[in-house]
């Protein structure tokens, strides 16, 4: 990170990109940050996001720019992506507990004590670090497999135990991969980007007031039906519809991006 300093003096930033030019309007984007200009900061960085490009500094930033205007929803929205993007990084997990300190509502999760264990667990890689570690024990298991099979008869009393073992470690590394692109598969994490919001019994304004929610809660994002969105709390027990313009779910959609 390009500053580190206490939170609540100054945001880090962070300065990585993915190639020559967004180098260059990352480091445009951090000079208007430094300059105090976070508004036209956040649209600088926004338009590099919008480009199509996953980096957790980008997003780091981009949240940074939006905390110091007071922009609770879419700081937390940003940290979210970027701490999917690097979800061991401090500076990240700082802002994202510090931001979530401010907002008004308390959300508290149903889920069971295990799955939220699992999932917190295997929160804590990328999918391409999962994927790396099944790949290098897949490799394992074939190579001890095949000297097994194929090696002389003298090697049999370790390359048959190394083998079990780089099986065992192929199903926990498998497994894991596994776990993790079903979690992510079967959740639409979403954030309120709205100050406030009133959450319905029904896809428009006509149906009954259940409950309000406010800039920066955590939700699922179950359906969008139009210009509505239902959102589901934490656990998924409590449901109701919100504008769709007042929730932005933390996976990016390329759909309508360029390369």
């Amino acid at each position: 990170m390009l500053i580190a300093t206490v939170l609540l003096a100054a945001l880090p930033l962070a300065v990585s990109a993915q190639g020559p030019g967004d180098l260059e309007a990352m480091a445009a984007s951090n000079a208007l940050y430094e300059d105090g200009r976070f508004e036209q900061a956040a649209r600088s960085y926004q338009q590099l996001a919008d480009k199509g490009y996953d980096d957790p500094a980008l997003y780091y930033n981009l949240g940074n720019a939006y905390f110091k205007q007071g922009d609770l929803g879419r700081a937390i929205l940003n940290y979210l992506r970027a701490e999917r993007l690097k979800p061991r990084d401090e500076d990240v997990k700082a802002n994202l507990e510090f931001a979530r300190s401010q907002t008004l509502d308390v959300l508290e999760s149903s889920e069971a004590p295990f799955v939220s264990f699992v999932t917190s667990l295997l929160s804590r890689a990328t999918i391409g670090e999962l994927g790396a570690v099944a790949l290098a024990f897949w490799l394992l298991f074939a190579a001890s497999l095949l000297l097994a099979m194929m090696g002389p008869r003298r090697w049999a009393t370790w390359t048959r135990p190394a083998a079990a073992t780089a099986a065992v470690l192929l199903l926990l590394g498998g497994g894991s991969l596994a776990g993790r692109l079903y979690f992510d598969s079967a959740s639409s994490d979403a954030v309120i980007v709205a100050e406030e919001v009133e959450v319905v019994s029904g896809p428009g304004s006509r149906y009954t007031p259940e409950f309000t929610l406010h800039a920066g809660a955590e939700t699922g994002l179950v359906e969008r039906r139009g210009a509505w969105a239902r959102i589901a709390l934490p656990g998924g027990s409590l449901q109701g519809w919100v504008p769709a313009a007042s929730v932005e779910e933390v996976a990016v959609s390329r759909a309508a991006v360029g390369p």
